[in-house]
């Protein structure tokens, strides 16, 4: 037997090797295959209107999409943000009819039913109001005179709940952010609880400098907490998406990532036109 030019003399197996390599390579396929399949690379999270953190009228989504979907991106897996009412958002991931939902504070409730990412962002939530509105507060029954506006679906504080069961405080809730910023200008209440850059944002979006001025913020804020992605827990898929996404997650803040999207966010960059 002669070898062709260039190339070195062949090697073959024997009949019973040959049939223990295939073997081999038949019980690798179907497993991979397997993996493939429970750990899906198309995933739909659920999220709701939070500009100028989500919109769906904003470019990527907005600076917390955008963090989720690149974050995902970098392990291989597509994900499609879907923008619903919160409280739906929230729904349809706990009834498990989507792969996640995104961005929670904690909670030991939402811990029940579902898997909790690592930090995304840190939001300031600070007691907006108009300048005519004086007052000081040291702790939230201090507040017990004020008529507050909250919306429903989000997530205050424990306290905050129990004292609006206990009665020790007004609390108006609402559908969306804008509706209570109209109630503070009609003086049908007199502070809303909101992150910084939200309440910023829909003040200058919605109203002219002239009536922009006439809203402030307490210097002292009501609280700081982390955002998350959750992921449901009676989807098997959900451990693994999660350890995925906060492979991204990490990535991404390494490389200073995190920092150039919020920076982009509140210079405007992903706003609509």
């Amino acid at each position: 037997m002669h070898s062709f030019p260039g190339f070195p003399r062949q090697k073959f197996l024997s009949p019973s090797v040959v049939g223990v390599v295939l073997l081999g390579l038949g019980c690798l396929f179907p497993l991979s295959a397997e993996a493939d399949q429970a750990v899906p690379r198309e995933i739909t999270i659920t999220t709701g209107e939070y500009a100028p953190f989500n919109s769906s009228t904003f470019k990527y989504g907005g600076f917390i999409p955008r963090i989720i979907t690149e974050a995902f991106r970098l392990k291989g897996v597509t994900a499609h943000i879907k923008f619903y009412p919160w409280a739906r958002a929230y729904k349809l991931s706990k009834a498990g009819e989507v792969d996640g939902t995104a961005q929670w504070y904690d909670s030991e409730e939402r811990r029940q039913f579902h898997v909790y990412s690592d930090p995304i962002f840190k939001e300031t939530v600070v007691w907006f109001h108009l300048k005519e509105t004086k007052f000081d507060w040291t702790d939230l029954k201090s507040l017990k005179s004020l008529r507050i506006g909250a919306v429903h679906g989000y997530t205050y504080t424990k306290e905050f709940y129990d004292l609006i069961k206990s009665g020790d405080l007004q609390v108006q809730f609402v559908g969306d952010d804008e509706q209570n910023y109209k109630k503070l200008l009609a003086r049908r209440i007199d502070v809303v609880p909101e992150v910084l850059d939200v309440g910023l944002y829909i003040i200058n979006r919605n109203y002219p400098p002239e009536t922009a001025q006439l809203f402030t913020q307490h210097d002292q804020p009501f609280f700081s907490s982390y955002t998350y992605l959750l992921m449901p827990r009676q989807k098997k898929a959900s451990t693994t998406l999660i350890a995925l996404f906060n492979e991204g997650l990490k990535t991404l803040r390494d490389e200073g990532m995190i920092e150039q999207y919020l920076l982009e966010s509140r210079e405007g960059r992903y706003n609509p036109d």
